[in-house]
């Protein structure tokens, strides 16, 4: 029965289950699979190309060559994968394996050679920019490009955006030419093209607008402008929002910006009262965050800091007790002599030789107003 059931959910991934695959593509396909499951490539290429041989449809076809290549490809028959790849390509050119076998093509030719294949992959981003192979393209052409060859790259994605506008990879585009500027100290226009970026793809349908508006504020602070890069980091915040049952709405940068704005609150304004109630707010309301128990801690360092011993204690104590693994949980009698203990667990020495912080980029002097209300 077991056997039966498998081979019907076999001949369905393999004929969409569209119509009964002739007998002979049926059980070629299995044999091909029984033989690639047991390690024989060389033989599961074989049987891969019988199928082929005897599909009646295009899709069956199509689905049994690139199964022959991805065969030949493991047998470490590596030109021979190529040229089948090549071979349907030529047969299939908009079939439904078309980007995949274009794709891995693309890849066997550019071993060694990215640089060579730079107007290939740019081309697969024109025929293909709805696959899923599209992101894995683009970064493979973004790193063809080497240290001094900025400006090249730049001048090959705002080719390709025009034609790419509007497709599912224009987003990932928009971000590439934004960090290639920011990588060359164009500080200005990298952040122009951050906050276009957000701009354009907005939230929610934006997968990239909470990392737009992250980098937004990096090049702000990396050109002086701390109370700026805050702007953009409360802007993605103002964004947040509660899911109705199981599920969240929350976006990974979420929690990170909340922690930004405390470090330059604390590191850079020098307001350590809006950084503490910062740190405070991240602890209460982000309660899937793996930076609450760095905020709680960093709450109660500026409280012991400032002579606020029970409110140290009072931070540190729910610290030991609600987030007991947490690295900050040994050191809390580092801020508060009367903190519980844990047992068997000691302090770090890292941890109490400086604040939690993740580093201010291009850390600037605060101006004449920062500080004040």
């Amino acid at each position: 029965m077991r056997a039966g059931a498998t081979s019907l959910i076999l001949a369905c991934a393999l004929c969409g289950c569209s119509g009964a695959a002739p007998a002979a593509f049926q059980r070629n396909a299995r044999a091909a699979e029984r033989a690639y499951a047991a390690g024989r490539y060389t033989e599961a290429a074989a049987a891969w190309e019988r199928a082929a041989n005897g599909a009646s449809a295009g899709h069956d076809r199509d689905e049994a060559l690139y199964r022959r290549a991805t065969s030949l490809l493991r047998a470490g028959r590596r030109e021979e994968a190529r040229l089948a790849l090549e071979g349907l390509l030529r047969e299939s050119p908009h079939g439904p394996r078309a980007a995949r076998a274009a794709h891995d093509r693309i890849v066997l030719t550019c071993e060694g050679d990215a640089v060579g294949c730079r107007e290939e992959l740019a081309e697969f981003l024109r025929r293909h920019p709805a696959s899923g192979l599209a992101r894995p393209a683009l970064r493979r052409l973004v790193a063809s490009f080497g240290e001094g060859e900025g400006h090249l790259l730049r001048s090959r994605l705002e080719a390709l955006g025009g034609p790419l506008d509007g497709t599912p990879i224009s987003e990932d585009l928009a971000h590439a030419l934004a960090h290639s500027l920011a990588t060359d100290g164009h500080l200005e226009r990298a952040l122009a093209r951050f906050l276009a970026a957000a701009e354009a793809h907005p939230y929610p349908r934006g997968a990239l607008w909470d990392d737009a508006l992250w980098y937004a504020a990096e090049m702000e602070l990396r050109l002086g402008q701390p109370r700026l890069a805050i702007a953009h980091l409360d802007r993605m915040l103002a964004a947040r929002e509660p899911a109705l049952g199981n599920g969240s709405y929350e976006r990974p940068r979420y929690g990170e910006a909340r922690f930004r704005i405390a470090e330059i609150w604390r590191d850079v304004v020098g307001d350590r009262r809006r950084a503490q109630a910062t740190f405070d707010r991240l602890y209460r309301e982000h309660r899937t965050s793996r930076l609450r128990d760095e905020a709680l801690y960093g709450a109660a360092l500026i409280a012991h800091e400032s002579g606020d011993e029970p409110g140290a204690c009072r931070r540190v104590e729910a610290l030991v007790r609600e987030l007991p693994a947490s690295r900050y949980a040994p050191c809390a009698r580092h801020v508060c002599r009367t903190a519980p203990a844990l047992e068997a667990r000691t302090c770090s020495p890292y941890v109490t030789r400086a604040p939690p912080r993740r580093g201010i980029p291009g850390r600037a002097r605060a101006g004449p107003e920062d500080g004040k209300d």
